[in-house]
């Protein structure tokens, strides 16, 4: 059984553990697709992705998701080459747009009143249900945005979602 009082010290030293892994990283893909992966653990999400800024628009640059690909799925290829404005018309619209990070209980519940909507369109291409969110600026060290992380389905101690 863990130690409670050791959990802080655990997670700190994960997070070193990470970033020095991190650090070792000189392609940008590579780099990227790591940065997703880790957070994926970090946060115990089923899927995530990570939108890069370019000409204006949003590229779906990185995709994960466990529940819906397999290594020789095709279904992961859906979604490459697909752009987002920069506005309030999805979730990674509008954190690119504001610079504000969202935490969304059920995508599908989302309020009529909020500033933002999400974008049911990539869910129903792909047959999966998203439901919580954890979006967030990608920035550079002088806070420009170059991009979105977004973490999709938290899971529960047993893996569910």
């Amino acid at each position: 059984m863990t130690d409670p009082m050791n959990q802080p010290t655990d997670l700190i030293n994960r997070l070193l553990n990470i970033m020095e892994d991190l650090y070792q990283l000189k392609d940008l893909d590579a780099l990227l697709d790591q940065v997703l992966l880790q957070a994926r653990r970090l946060c115990g999400a089923d899927a995530g992705s990570i939108y890069t800024l370019e000409n204006q628009l949003l590229c779906f640059s990185y995709i994960h998701n466990d529940s819906l690909f397999s290594p020789e799925s095709s279904k992961k290829y859906l979604f490459f080459n697909h752009t987002l404005p920069i506005d309030d018309q999805s979730l990674a619209g509008y954190v690119a747009l504001t610079g504000e990070s969202l935490i969304i209980d059920d995508a599908y519940e989302l309020p009529p009143t909020l500033p933002f909507s999400f974008n049911k369109s990539f869910d129903e291409q792909s047959g999966y249900r998203t439901r919580t969110i954890l979006a967030v600026p990608l920035r550079t060290i002088r806070r420009k945005i170059v991009g979105v992380l977004q973490l999709i389905n938290a899971l529960d101690e047993r893996g569910a979602w």
